[in-house]
């Protein structure tokens, strides 16, 4: 009442509150105890609750991860079977896990939606661990894994090794990245160094042999010698390259597309050879875009 001094009404609470209400992320709520804006980490506001002095971008701190079983992938999986995807992550070092992943890529394919997936080991294996445990129990074109530690930087800008599953995780984007056929033979990804208990370089063949995506090192950085997927039956090149099956995949979702307008077209269920034409027209025309390298021998089956 008697008052001569200005007061300031803040609502930075409310405000924030407000702000965090629409995320589909985390759920938001006001402490009782709080009265002033959040602490911003690094700035000279420190919590006084001043305006306008150093304002910066915050990351959030605390919160906790649940746990989760190897069965709760199953319905992860299952939720997305059907869904446009042509990459998969799973973020786990189990290799029950790495299973479910190949068996999704085969019902998924059966759905209509190839596709290919990438995980990883637990850290600190040897190759033969790798391979006695992992690579020869998966032994499938649909998935790739990775064994080594990526030092990367975190989001507070300090160095740290993150396991070979979020080095799984760099894998798929690079693979995402680029145009569908592309080797990531000798791409370079976006790590500082990488932890292993094998010579990275001496035993780089060793490592694709036993069915291994090995980041390798060179004067210029780390590069990746391979992406090889975990197919060990033979020396399929299509099966055993994750750009090789990646093309299949992406040449068979293209084709399917071309031919589920025929369905029911009595001109196309009676005429094999227009049929013929339009296959080979399609696969000409993946050609020509580079989805795949070449075709042959096209064969029509009336069923």
């Amino acid at each position: 009442g008697a008052a001569t001094g200005k007061c300031i009404a803040r609502a930075d609470i409310w405000a924030f509150e407000q702000a965090l209400a629409v995320s589909n992320l985390i759920e938001v709520g006001r402490n009782d105890s709080a009265t002033k804006p959040p602490v911003q980490f690094g700035s000279a506001l420190n919590g006084t609750g001043t305006a306008g002095v150093n304002d910066i971008q915050v990351f959030f701190a605390g919160g906790t991860n649940s746990s989760y079983s190897v069965a709760d992938f199953d319905g992860a999986l299952e939720a997305i079977e059907y869904s446009d995807i042509q990459i998969v992550v799973g973020l786990s070092d189990d290799v029950l896990v790495h299973k479910k992943l190949a068996q999704h890529c085969i019902s998924s394919s059966i759905a209509g939606n190839e596709r290919n997936a990438w995980s990883g080991t637990p850290k600190n294996q040897s190759l033969k661990n790798v391979f006695d445990n992992y690579t020869s129990k998966v032994n499938s074109r649909h998935v790739a894994l990775v064994a080594q530690e990526g030092q990367v930087e975190n989001a507070l800008g300090k160095l740290e090794y993150v396991e070979p599953k979020y080095l799984a995780v760099m894998m798929a984007g690079m693979q995402a990245g680029t145009p569908v056929a592309t080797p990531l033979t000798w791409k370079r990804p976006s790590v500082l160094n990488v932890r292993q208990l094998w010579d990275i370089n001496r035993d780089a063949n060793e490592a694709i042999s036993k069915g291994l995506v090995n980041i390798s090192s060179d004067a210029l950085g780390f590069k990746i010698e391979r992406s090889v997927t975990t197919y060990m039956e033979d020396d399929n090149p299509i099966f055993s390259e994750v750009s090789a099956n990646e093309s299949v995949n992406s040449s068979v979702r293209d084709l399917r597309a071309a031919l589920l307008i025929k369905i029911g077209n009595p001109v196309y269920g009676t005429t094999a050879n227009k049929m013929r034409g339009m296959v080979e027209s399609r696969l000409q025309e993946q050609v020509r875009t580079g989805t795949i390298k070449a075709w042959q021998n096209v064969i029509l089956e009336d069923l």
